[in-house]
């Protein structure tokens, strides 16, 4: 099995875990409603419910799910609310105040017992007991927990606002709702809509950076969502606006970038499926469509009224590998905006794991970018971003020498190599609470990077430390 074939299957497997949890959960629940206490049907929906929670645990030591409006996120799966289950879910967790929801290794049957009478009970029940998680602590219930989402802690060791982390993964999950519906009536019928949601999207991604551009970078490079097509555009989205806003830009001009770099490969959707998602090599005739797609983009948006003249100037030109006839003419120069979505575009299109190949790590995609400085990308717009982002990206997980696990927070300008980290788990394994921060360019060679780190695996979100 390929590392592609492998990554997709466990993603799948992560969603079919999610939706047995959620099927034993509600049908616990119905039981509980419909019948006494201890009629056989509530006994067997706990027994059901605490088996199912005991053999993901058995696997994972951890259950985590965080809910908003639009979608949970399971580990770090992004999972829509589609689908009668997961909408009476949400429901079920948002009427007891929940937003955070952790199971974890140890859980007995009494707890999960427990846990399902308070989860039921009414609002004023809830309430004169303080709430939800006021009353599962003071049931001594120490194997789960739950609480409303609050990413990153302020004023400890987090590094960052958690009002904007959790604002720019709501608009992350906004932003794939909205290029999903853009690029289906593109493929239904070959225009542009929602163009005013696309100018409010952008002006929330700017808003977002004008305050702070670690969550930008750090959220749209931990979500993780099945269609490469969505989360490119949007993580494209995020990273042009966070490059952007460091050139001093006025906000006018920031949202009409950013509403360009969310639309640049909307022309993608006039290419044919089987040529799209061939998973292998394309031949001569199959790249010749693939490298039109620019072209079909800008004449699709200068059709789209009320869209600006930048977006179909984007659309043509961020693919400047494939414009030598434009860049040989001495009196051609791309728009700036293009050579910033160029740069975002070619980043995410490393990272991201596609048909025909993984997704690379950030070092490796951020040296193979290093090739083209000067050629694809303008060296001036490369350093500022290579200085945002280094070689390890704010929210990424790594193994140190000795065995300790950190998360990347902020580059190091003076040795891209060694970044600033938050220690999340010593050598031996133990937690670090609160993380310990540490500059690995003042630090030993035994707390030096050895390897990139799965936080499912390590059982670290690490949009809960930064």
């Amino acid at each position: 099995m390929s590392g592609q074939d492998a990554s997709k299957s466990r993603s799948q497997g992560t969603r079919g875990e999610f939706h047995a949890f959620a099927s034993k959960l509600l049908a616990a629940v119905q039981f509980q409603q419909l019948y006494p206490p201890r009629h056989p049907h509530v006994e067997q929906g706990i027994k059901d419910l605490f088996e199912q929670l005991s053999k993901q645990l058995e696997l994972r030591g951890a259950i985590r799910l965080a809910v908003t409006p639009t979608e949970f996120l399971f580990g770090s799966i992004q999972i829509p609310l589609d689908g009668e289950l997961l909408e009476e879910m949400a429901k079920l967790l948002h009427a007891a105040g929940v937003q955070k929801l952790e199971f974890f290794a140890g859980l007995e049957e009494w707890e999960t017992r427990k846990f399902l009478d308070l989860l039921i009970a009414s609002p004023d029940q809830l309430w004169a007991l303080g709430g939800l998680a006021e009353a599962i602590a003071s049931e001594g219930i120490t194997h789960v927990v739950v609480s409303t989402i609050k990413i990153g802690t302020a004023g400890t060791a987090g590094t960052t606002d958690p009002e904007s982390l959790f604002r720019t993964w709501e608009a992350y999950s906004t932003g794939l709702r909205l290029v999903q519906s853009i690029r289906g009536r593109v493929r239904a019928d070959g225009t542009i809509t929602n163009v005013d949601k696309a100018k409010e999207f952008a002006r929330e991604l700017v808003e977002l950076a004008v305050r702070e551009t670690q969550p930008l970078l750090a959220v749209q490079a931990l979500k993780t969502h099945d269609d490469y097509s969505y989360t490119h555009s949007v993580n494209v989205a995020m990273l042009t606006v966070a490059i952007a806003t460091s050139l001093d830009f006025p906000p006018d001009h920031l949202h009409e970038i950013g509403v360009a770099a969310l639309l640049h490969d909307v022309g993608k959707e006039l290419i044919p499926l089987e040529v799209l998602n061939k998973p292998g090599k394309l031949d001569e005739e199959e790249w010749v469509i693939v490298n039109r797609h620019g072209r079909d983009g800008a004449r699709m948006l200068a059709a789209t009224d009320g869209i600006g003249d930048l977006p179909p100037v984007v659309s043509y030109e961020h693919h400047l590998a494939y414009h030598d006839d434009l860049r040989a003419d001495p009196d051609w120069s791309p728009h700036l905006a293009s050579e910033i979505v160029c740069i975002a575009d070619v980043y995410d299109a490393l990272r991201s794991e596609r048909p025909y190949r993984e997704g690379l790590p950030p070092e490796k995609s951020m040296k193979i970018m290093e090739e083209d400085v000067g050629r694809l990308f303008d060296p001036d717009l490369f350093e500022g971003f290579f200085k945002m982002m280094g070689y390890y990206p704010p929210g990424t997980l790594v193994q140190l020498e000795d065995g300790a696990m950190a998360i990347a927070y902020a580059s190091n300008l003076d040795d891209p190599r060694k970044p600033h980290v938050l220690l999340v788990k010593s050598a031996s394994g133990s937690l670090v609470d609160p993380p310990e921060r540490l500059d690995l360019s003042q630090s030993g060679p035994e707390t030096q990077i050895a390897a990139l780190a799965d936080p499912d695996e390590v059982g670290v979100d690490p949009l809960d430390v930064l």
